[in-house]
């Protein structure tokens, strides 16, 4: 008999926990709540997701405020409106929210992590205000310029020392330098990426991007349906693979093309996505859960059968997934797609 009265406490104590755990869960979902994390809100009918800065919850189409409950809205973990500054402009600037134009001497809000700045309060957009003009620059523009750059240095270096005929010779033999000729091929290779995205439907590029502050630049930055996209394009020739350099008991995977070490190409593209992602968290809450993927997509480049289309958080892909890429999902409609091209576009000028 005392296995079965060791069976049947067993079972009662299993049955007194399920009740004990659905009152509890009556409770917690009785009434709309955050929960104890402060990651996810109840609104009575399901668990919503709650912004990074804990001040707004996701109805599974648009970001809402908090009720003004006591104590059901969360006090947010950074002083994001701390970052905005009310000054007197030096330099006539453009509002990345509007796009309104901010005369030298007005006042504005100035967001030191972007480097941008905004009217102190928007106007309310009239019914027949003409559409911003996007700028989308021009692909490989950049690169382009300081490869004319530096064949007319040499040029003029070579020409000086042999004379005209002898420089003339020497130059058509010897052709461009490596490191210049380097600049001429990134210079196809952003404009070929530029080109297979244009003829996409409900896509935006914008390419050849100064981040302000830095020296960087970003290759590409694409608004789709499916999120916002880094892009670096490469000129690369050579099979694509990733190789595993690490020993018994620790992998070091290698990203490979055309035989040599691109790893350092994945690490590059860290800073630009950090970028972008500070101004749309600086735009509010309904862009602060868009993606930002960063991707690097080889023009020539081959790939082998086994090869990985991720490395180390970042998307590999070529000139024809690129465009499946950027539209296998819909989580932007065209109005969040021109006015996120529009912000973007304002947050990085063209170079």
């Amino acid at each position: 008999m005392r296995p079965f009265l060791v069976e049947y406490h067993r079972a009662a104590a299993t049955v007194a926990a399920d009740v004990f755990a659905g009152r509890v869960l009556t409770q917690l979902t009785s009434s709309p709540q955050l929960s104890p994390d402060g990651n996810w809100w109840w609104d009575s009918t399901a668990w919503r997701q709650v912004s990074p800065d804990k001040r707004w919850w996701w109805d599974g189409a648009q970001w809402r405020t908090f009720p003004a409950k006591e104590g059901s809205k969360p006090a947010p973990q950074s002083n994001s409106d701390g970052l905005l500054r009310r000054v007197r402009l030096r330099y006539t600037g453009t509002c990345i929210l509007c796009g309104a134009e901010l005369k030298k001497g007005t006042f504005a809000m100035y967001h030191q992590p972007t480097v941008t700045v905004r009217c102190v309060e928007c106007a309310t957009e009239s019914v027949n205000r003409k559409p911003r003009p996007l700028d989308e620059g021009i692909a490989g523009a950049s690169a382009n310029r300081e490869y004319q750059r530096r064949r007319a240095i040499r040029e003029e270096r070579v020409r000086r020392s042999l004379g005209n005929t002898l420089g003339g010779l020497a130059l058509a033999i010897g052709g461009d330098a490596p490191s210049t000729n380097a600049w001429k091929r990134g210079s196809i290779g952003e404009a070929k990426v530029a080109e297979a995205l244009r003829g996409v439907e409900g896509v935006r590029v914008l390419s050849d991007r100064r981040v302000p502050h830095t020296r960087g630049n970003i290759d590409q930055i694409v608004i789709a349906p499916a999120g916002v996209f880094v892009i670096d394009a490469k000129l690369y020739r050579g099979l694509i693979s990733i190789k595993d350099r690490g020993g018994w008991f620790q992998r070091d995977e290698r990203l490979y093309v055309g035989g040599r070490d691109r790893s350092h190409l994945a690490d590059n593209m860290t800073r630009q996505v950090e970028a972008v992602q500070r101004v749309l968290v600086s735009t509010g809450a309904r862009f602060v859960a868009v993606p930002v993927q960063p991707v690097l997509c080889f023009v020539d480049a081959e790939w082998s059968l086994r090869a990985s289309r991720s490395y180390r958080g970042v998307r590999l892909a070529g000139l024809r997934s690129i465009k499946e890429l950027v539209t296998q999902f819909r989580l932007l409609n065209s109005e969040d797609v021109e006015t996120l091209s529009h912000i973007l576009a304002t947050a990085f000028p063209t170079r």
